[in-house]
């Protein structure tokens, strides 16, 4: 092995083992805590709100709180759940939470649950 590819092997380990180590420091900091408007998340691993549309008349179902537990067991720290309208006049014919009406409460207390 001749000098030059010697120098290039080690320098490239030494970047391989620079690159491991910054890694390594952003998993610390996405597995740490954050204080989030005076609550604590246990990390910072969170799943954004997508309309999955597990609804049944404009309520939460039992799919949706499987669904949202499952992402809340796999670690993530927050769960945003889909758009819920907040009063009647919301309403745009799509599919969404009714939560304006007292119908969906026994719905969010098992998606309370499930998490």
């Amino acid at each position: 092995m001749n000098y030059v590819y010697k120098r290039y092997c080690v320098r490239h380990l030494q970047i391989k083992k620079f690159y491991a180590k910054c890694i390594v420091r952003q998993l610390d900091v996405l597995f740490s805590p954050l204080q989030l408007r005076g609550k604590t998340l246990k990390n910072r691993i969170l799943s954004t709100d997508h309309m999955a549309v597990m609804l049944d008349d404009s309520k939460a179902t039992n799919q949706m709180s499987a669904y949202s537990g499952a992402k809340a067991q796999g670690g993530a720290a927050l769960t945003i759940i889909e758009a819920a309208r907040v009063h009647v006049f919301g309403e745009s014919g799509g599919s969404a939470i009714r939560a304006y009406d007292a119908a969906c409460v026994p719905g969010y207390a098992n998606l309370a649950r499930a998490c």
